[in-house]
């Protein structure tokens, strides 16, 4: 590109990749807030009916769980910091959703469920993000990129830390029992 060439305005190349490849982008647009949901992609990596996915999730709470120990050894703690998809993130339950975003959704949760559960049972204290990222997004700042990147921009970052601290200062996980 030409250094004097207009930019395209990135909101529109996203739109426009969610239009050309409907099978793997769907997008979100409640203003202010607009960005690109990647449903396909995020369940992938979290089907827990697919062997792969049950043993690395299986794998991943034994880690933990053995950091767990490692780190009272030394007298230190540990805080399991839970960031959801940027799709749960933005599921409304009023919302139509396409069928694999809400395969995503639910299994999303099952996986949360899990985690907690064994979180709880291994006594390791965990902080939720979701209801602050819910939150900035219930005040008009979206905590991710109107692209399809799924990762936090700012004032997800900020929702996570904010998630993180009220953990720290109660001592414990701020969520109910799941």
């Amino acid at each position: 590109m030409k250094p004097d060439a207009p930019r395209e305005d990135p909101w529109s190349t996203a739109k426009a990749l969610a239009r050309a490849t409907p099978e793997c982008c769907e997008f979100f647009e409640s203003p202010p807030v607009r960005t690109v949901l990647t449903p396909a992609y995020r369940l992938a990596v979290l089907d827990l009916n697919d062997p792969r996915i049950a043993a690395g999730h299986a794998a991943s709470l034994r880690a933990l769980s053995e950091l767990k120990a490692l780190l009272e050894i030394s007298g230190a703690s540990l805080l399991v910091v839970l960031i959801p998809t940027k799709e749960t993130v933005f599921a409304d339950p009023a919302e139509e959703a396409s069928p694999v975003r809400k395969r995503l959704i639910a299994m999303e949760a099952r996986v949360w469920r899990d985690t907690k559960k064994s979180l709880n049972r291994e006594g390791i204290a965990f902080a939720d993000a979701l209801p602050e990222l819910r939150k900035a997004l219930a005040e008009g700042r979206s905590p991710y990129p109107e692209g399809t990147d799924g990762h936090p921009n700012a004032d997800g970052h900020a929702a996570i830390a904010a998630a993180a601290s009220t953990a720290v200062k109660a001592g414990r996980h701020p969520s109910p029992e799941p």
